[in-house]
């Protein structure tokens, strides 16, 4: 749910914007993540970029983006 409406503050945010401009998974998990850090769940954040095996760097860049974007309106 958390991961779902960062999703849509960034939609928001980007609009009209191309917002899909990254591979699904990779988006998908950098929600994930991001989500896990808006909960205080910093460990959790390392696994679930661990566990999605997608490129650990590119899902931080995307995290960062992604918040600062968010948080930067």
């Amino acid at each position: 749910g958390v991961a779902t409406g960062l999703f849509n503050q960034y939609v928001l945010c980007c609009f009209p914007d191309n917002v899909y401009d990254n591979k699904s998974g990779v988006m998908a998990t950098a929600f994930i993540a991001l989500a896990k850090r808006y909960l205080k769940e910093e460990e959790s954040v390392y696994q679930v970029i661990h566990d999605s095996k997608e490129d650990f760097e590119t899902v931080l860049k995307l995290m960062n983006v992604y918040q600062n974007k968010i948080e930067n309106r």
